[in-house]
């Protein structure tokens, strides 16, 4: 597991960030909302894990946050981020958790919100699951992680679950 969290930090970490600043820098609050709808990374290109969502689909999310800018400025935690995300959201055929928690982290970035739990969805519920962790719920609170994992901010912790899922089991030391 040591070797996997390594990994994470060296491999990982800092594209991460990166990704994340690229949100935080974005000229408006407006316009951070636009490319986390839109699912543009720094690149400009659309996130690989959202490439199934149609540009109709995206194009509507875009139009509803956008037009809920007001209300997404007025939230003071992640998870009323997330929360108002995903019920902005819930109504448009074809999004889903992940598409939540992503638009929610990449708009938190700019309004200064971090998760404090690690929210699951497909790729993340796999990796708690392998692990033994509680995985039918939303979200797992941090202490519940292996303490390897608790040097990561919950975010990364999410990040982790995803991309390392299929190399976790219960019984790794």
């Amino acid at each position: 597991m040591r070797a996997l969290v390594q990994d994470y930090v060296s491999e990982c970490r800092s594209l991460a960030r990166a990704e994340l600043q690229f949100f935080a820098q974005q000229r408006t609050l407006q316009a951070t909302i636009e490319v986390a709808a839109l699912c543009i990374d720094s690149a400009g290109f659309r996130f690989s894990h959202q490439r199934r969502r149609s540009p109709a689909t995206l194009t509507e999310a875009r139009d509803v946050l956008t037009a809920a800018e007001r209300e997404l400025r007025q939230c003071r935690s992640f998870r009323q981020l997330h929360g108002t995300v995903d019920r902005l959201a819930a109504p448009i055929a074809d999004l889903a958790e992940l598409y939540s928690y992503d638009t929610a982290l990449h708009i938190g970035a700019k309004l200064g919100l971090e998760p404090d739990m690690i929210y699951l969805h497909r790729g993340t519920r796999v990796g708690a699951r392998n692990l033994g962790l509680p995985h039918r719920q939303p979200t797992i609170e941090p202490r519940l992680m292996r303490p390897e994992l608790r040097v990561l901010a919950p975010y990364e912790i999410e990040d982790f679950l995803c991309i390392y899922k299929n190399y976790l089991s219960v019984g790794m030391a």
